[in-house]
């Protein structure tokens, strides 16, 4: 019997993809306001968000769940401009794939099923069908995903010492760690605080509203989040900040310069500005430096330079 994987099949090439990335926060912090500011956005609007925001939607607050999927499946199967998906709130259609898994069981309650098989099936909705249908979205039409929820505090029982509160996201228990493994960045959106009246002699002081709002990109004892571009540890609640700091990574990350180099080439090609030969010699001169970020910065800019 043959195999269907052989060591011819092991590759080198390198390749990127769109962005995941779950954004939450307070109440009325401003994560919609935030994810608005990303490239061309089309908002699946659950709760009623962006009805005071100029930005293409779907309304969707008071439909059920298959209406929400339906809305998906045709962002992969159209034609469309829209280069940023913004799920206005992950909570909001959890809430609606819990009532389609009760209409379905017949319960009126998800406590009703026995031994939590409700909550194992709305699990699975979103393990088989949402997180599938968006990486669909990015495979297919090459859009980011923006997610957004509200947040809880909760408790962490943690096994090195005392447990202690946390924020997270506002999903039920067997849901989040899914979508915290499908995101490549969970970022927190919290208003900023300070401590006014502190002293040497003990005196906590009080915590006070700066009035800033603030995004928080690494993981601490009081928030949950995390990223894989190196964002700074907070960023202002501003999409133009933020989308500064993923191009600053984006342009030191082979990766991602050895794909926009590949593109300039077929750029060159299509426009009639480079032969097959020329752009073969091209593709085999970006392959030899594909891991040197400093390199192929050159290139892209003589490309660019030929491409004018």
């Amino acid at each position: 019997m043959g195999l269907s994987v052989t060591l011819d099949d092991v590759t080198d090439d390198i390749r990127s993809s769109p962005d995941r990335l779950l954004v939450y926060g307070v109440e009325g912090v401003g994560k919609t306001t935030f994810a608005a500011g990303f490239p061309s956005p089309i908002f699946l609007d659950l709760e009623g968000s962006t009805a005071r925001l100029p930005v293409k939607r779907m309304d969707l607050a008071g439909e059920p769940y298959s209406i929400v999927r339906e809305a998906i499946d045709i962002l992969i199967s159209e034609k469309h401009a829209y280069k940023t998906m913004v799920l206005d709130t992950a909570d909001a259609l959890e809430t609606k794939v819990q009532q389609d898994v009760m209409l379905r069981g017949g319960w009126k309650s998800m406590s009703d099923a026995a031994y939590g098989k409700a909550y194992d099936m709305a699990a699975e909705v979103w393990r088989s069908h949402i997180l599938v249908a968006l990486d669909m979205l990015r495979t297919r039409r090459g859009m980011d995903i923006v997610i957004l929820a509200h947040s809880k505090i909760a408790k962490f029982n943690n096994p090195d010492g005392p447990d202690y509160d946390t924020y997270e996201p506002k999903l039920y228990k067997s849901v989040t760690p899914l979508i915290k493994e499908w995101v490549e960045a969970i970022l927190f959106a919290a208003f900023e605080q300070t401590v006014v009246g502190a002293t040497r002699d003990g005196d906590k002081g009080k915590v006070r509203a700066t009035g800033g709002r603030v995004l928080h990109t690494h993981h601490s004892g009081a928030f949950v989040a995390k990223n894989r571009w190196g964002l700074p540890p907070m960023l202002p609640l501003d999409a133009r900040a933020y989308l500064k700091e993923r191009a600053a990574f984006r342009e030191k990350n082979p990766a991602i310069l050895y794909l926009t180099a590949q593109g300039l080439i077929d750029g060159l090609v299509e426009a009639g500005k480079m032969t097959a030969e020329e752009a073969d010699k091209a593709r085999d001169a970006i392959h030899a430096v594909r891991w040197d970020a400093s390199k192929l910065n050159v290139v892209i800019e003589r490309l660019n330079e030929r491409l004018k």
